[in-house]
């Protein structure tokens, strides 16, 4: 919290062109449009205005129209900050308006800046006590990727150890893999084959190569699941010739995956595509519009289990036409995987399939000792135990299969926890 001198200071800053509100009030509302509610050092950046290329304060007072940038006590992010407009007019809006002189208020802000900076010093903590802050990237609301950092970001021994880890939503593992790349989040989720081709610049419209990102550790595989009505026939991939198949929406994971084993195949040219959302697909397949439909993700699916309330499904064996077809020579990020019987009505057997893996990755510029911690905290019976209650599809977590699906680069710290566990020699 600040003292009394530093919030006096600010008042008297602010008394220049507005009448004083509540700093506590003011601190909640600005913190919360920002997203950053436990950081009350926003009051304390007095970057020169000068040296971000803005023009000083005190030449635009006289236009003021109500928003302000404070410049030398602007806050610690690149925005303006807005005030209410002051009840008694502009200050020089004309000659004849009287206010205080222009040099006068520029030698006051430089002073008031310089005192609250020095304010600011003391109520900074010191590096030894202060938390090591990250950013972990999730994905869409309510999905796997965002559950996964909302895990990690509330795990009380990873708070109790030092680590101050933000939970960051986005859209998925694609947009995961560029900001980890780039530095803006350190952490994240992102599937085996977009780190794989990254890495070789072979993303589907983006030569760029992603080799900042490295491996941790496998969170869950996600499994093709090709569903069919049981009466429908269809036994094996190329039944599906001539038929209307929802592959996904165009853009997602599903969908790419379905080009990629279809055409494998051979058949992706020969197969009616509906690109559409998997929900729907699973209301269409009831509705006999379609013959059968793909999804790529974790089991179980609610798409899948939507269609099997109310429909007798089956699943197709995806693994037999893989091996059959060395699929996973040209693709090694993909590895042997199956939907486990009772995953869904009807489903009575196990259901071999082919799956992606779910990795945990950090910058390569995260530290080794960091990254050794946080594997440490993570893959204990307790960690294990906290992530398997978010959802069931994280009891795959375990030691033995914890780097299963990773074809790329590991990162130090992730090289030092698996050798000292024996998983890697």
């Amino acid at each position: 919290m600040l003292n009394s001198k530093a919030r006096n200071l600010i008042i008297k800053a602010r008394s220049l062109t507005v009448e004083p509100r509540s700093l506590d009030a003011e601190a909640r509302r600005f913190n919360a449009e920002d997203r950053n509610p436990d950081d009350e050092a926003w009051w304390f950046d007095c970057s020169s205005p000068r040296a971000s290329g803005q023009e000083p304060v005190a030449t635009r007072l006289c236009n003021y129209p109500g928003t302000i940038d404070m410049g030398a006590l602007k806050v610690g992010y690149p925005r303006k900050y807005r005030f209410p407009p002051p009840t008694t007019g502009k200050m020089c809006s004309s000659s004849a308006q009287k206010g205080i002189p222009i040099m006068k208020v520029k030698k006051i802000l430089a002073f008031l800046c310089a005192m609250v900076f020095s304010a600011a010093i003391s109520l900074t903590p010191t590096p030894s006590n202060a938390a090591e802050r990250m950013t972990f990237g999730g994905g869409p609301a309510g999905g796997t990727f965002q559950i996964i950092a909302n895990a990690i970001q509330v795990y009380d021994p990873i708070k109790k150890s030092g680590f101050d880890i933000k939970a960051r939503s986005s859209a998925g593992s694609i947009e995961n893999l560029r900001t980890v790349d780039s530095g803006k989040s350190d952490l994240s989720a992102v599937y085996s084959g977009h780190i794989y081709l990254g890495r070789k610049g072979r993303l589907k419209n983006d030569g760029k190569r992603y080799e900042n990102v490295l491996a941790l550790s496998r969170f869950y595989g996600a499994p093709a699941q090709l569903v069919v009505h049981a009466d429908s026939g269809i036994r094996r991939t190329k039944d599906l010739i001539g038929k209307k198949v929802g592959v996904g929406p165009a853009g997602s994971g599903t969908f790419t995956n379905a080009e990629i084993f279809f055409t494998h195949l051979g058949i992706w040219n020969r197969i009616e595509r509906n690109a559409m959302a998997v929900n729907e697909a699973a209301f269409a397949l009831g509705n006999h519009q379609l013959d059968a439909f793909w999804i790529f993700t974790a089991v179980p699916s609610g798409a899948v289990m939507l269609a099997a309330q109310t429909n007798d499904i089956a699943m197709i064996d995806l693994n037999r036409d893989a091996e059959k077809n060395h699929f996973y020579d040209h693709y090694p990020y993909f590895t042997k995987g199956a939907i486990p019987a009772g995953s869904y009505n009807g489903i009575t057997s196990e259901t071999p399939s082919f799956q992606d893996s779910a990795i945990w990755v950090a910058n390569i510029e995260v530290p080794e000792e960091t990254v050794y911690r946080l594997l440490s905290l993570i893959y204990t019976d307790e960690g294990l135990v906290h992530m398997a209650n978010q959802k069931k599809t994280f009891r795959q977590m375990s030691i033995e299969d914890g780097i299963e699906g990773i074809v790329t680069p590991l990162h130090p710290g992730a090289v030092r926890f698996w050798k000292e566990k024996g998983i890697l020699e």
